[in-house]
């Protein structure tokens, strides 16, 4: 399980110096350059989408280890609509390590999710596959696990347990909205409802990926 750590990574996007949005993300590629590796970095689409032209999006590597890298990222592409909730951002940074693709999951599968909620440390849950979507000729067009996440957690990895291999994205969870200081009161809290994390599949991230022009995940599959 410790081969998921280095391939996991933390988004911020900063804002005047200052923390805006966090989230998470995984190392996709990596390539040798005259000027250390560059990487590509999978997440979630709306933790990037909206921002003004001086925000600055960075990953945050080796977050397993007491020295954590921080690269400052280039935004590729980023969709937050009816077809993708993804965004493909690019790093240089000393080293990085790519993640390695896995077929659709079935119902049932143990997984886990790797991720940053409440942009703090490196959180791992275990869960199973407790949904799937009808099914079309490449997969799932999306499943859902019951492994515990929150907010911070859009865009971790969802790995399967017997590989390591990477399954899908965290695209969002289901919540519960509680008021505060009874029923009448206009205050609420949207509180993580378990069981309910939707995560985007490896074959829907395919398509967003060859749409960017960047080629699907499935070529480097082993």
């Amino acid at each position: 399980m410790r081969d998921l750590f280095p391939s996991s990574v933390q988004i911020v996007v900063e804002r005047n110096g200052a923390p805006l949005r966090w989230g998470s993300g995984v190392v996709i590629g990596a390539s040798p350059s005259t000027r250390g590796a560059e990487c590509l970095v999978l997440t979630a689409g709306h933790t990037l989408i909206g921002l003004a032209a001086d925000d600055q999006v960075f990953a945050l590597l080796d977050r397993h280890q007491a020295d954590s890298a921080k690269a400052l990222g280039e935004v590729l592409a980023a969709q937050d609509g009816v077809r993708w909730d993804l965004a493909l951002v690019k790093i240089r940074t000393g080293d990085c390590v790519a993640v390695r693709p896995g077929p659709a999951p079935s119902l049932g599968d143990a997984i886990w999710v790797v991720g940053f909620p409440h942009g703090g440390e490196m959180t791992v849950g275990r869960g199973i596959v407790s949904q799937t979507s009808p099914r079309d000729p490449g997969g799932p067009s999306r499943f859902t696990v019951d492994a515990s996440t929150s907010h911070g957690s859009s865009g971790a990895g969802v790995f399967d347990v017997r590989t390591g291999r990477l399954i899908g994205l965290v695209e969002a969870f289901g919540t519960a909205r509680v008021p505060i200081g009874g029923g009448s009161s206009s205050q609420h809290v949207d509180i993580p409802m378990p069981g309910m994390t939707y995560v985007t599949p490896v074959n829907r991230i395919d398509e967003f990926l060859r749409e960017a022009g960047t080629g699907p995940l499935v070529v480097g599959r082993q």
